[in-house]
């Protein structure tokens, strides 16, 4: 929610600015927000997209502001710009640049998109764009990022990072794709069948 109100905070900037209405800034506003909920939507326990989104309008932002703030300056020492300027010029930037990311990955899927396992991957929440960016945008887990679901608190046992899988039932690190879980200890009685539907043959 705090990605989204920060993306959304750059409308009653423009506003405040006077550079349009107060119904337009609450109608693109309102709309902005729509776009947002459905961006988000399945994305369970991974980092929503809003706030990915707002982590790298802030980086950007504030490096078109100091920009701005450095060489837009005139010789009695103010600024062309003002700060609603620099917020709503480092949102629409932003913006930019996420599209044109969006569109590079999006057509790079092509090239994977009859993969069994990218179709897995899609099926369980995982996205070309959101789940390859780096960590400092979005901190997921490798094992998140891959399809993964919410580990349990481990105690006196903790698997290694190495172990890719997880167990269907308590969602526990396990080494091999179809395993007798160490925590919870399904697929003792020769069951793998939830192994096999989520991991494949």
């Amino acid at each position: 929610m705090i990605g989204r109100l920060f993306l959304l905070s750059a409308f009653p900037a423009t506003w405040l600015d006077g550079n349009c209405s107060f119904s337009t800034a609450m109608i693109a506003g309102l709309c902005t927000f729509g776009i947002l909920l459905v961006v988000d939507s399945g994305r369970g326990i991974r980092t929503l997209p809003s706030t990915i989104m707002a982590r790298f309008m802030l980086g950007v932002w504030l490096f078109i502001f100091v920009l701005f703030y450095l060489f837009g300056n005139k010789a009695s020492g103010r600024s062309y710009f003002t700060f609603a300027d620099c917020f709503v010029v480092g949102f629409w930037v932003t913006v930019a640049i996420t599209l044109f990311f969006w569109a590079v990955f999006w057509l790079g899927t092509f090239l994977v998109s009859s993969d069994p396992e990218y179709q897995r991957w899609r099926q369980a929440g995982g996205h070309y764009f959101w789940d390859t960016l780096p960590r400092i945008l979005n901190p997921d887990s490798d094992l998140i990022r891959r399809g993964g679901f919410a580990e349990p608190t481990y105690s006196s046992f903790v698997p290694p990072a190495d172990w890719r899988f997880q167990c269907p039932k308590c969602g526990s690190r396990v080494q091999h794709a179809v395993d007798v879980c160490w925590n919870c200890n399904y697929g003792a009685d020769g069951d793998s069948t939830a192994y096999f539907d989520r991991y494949g043959r």
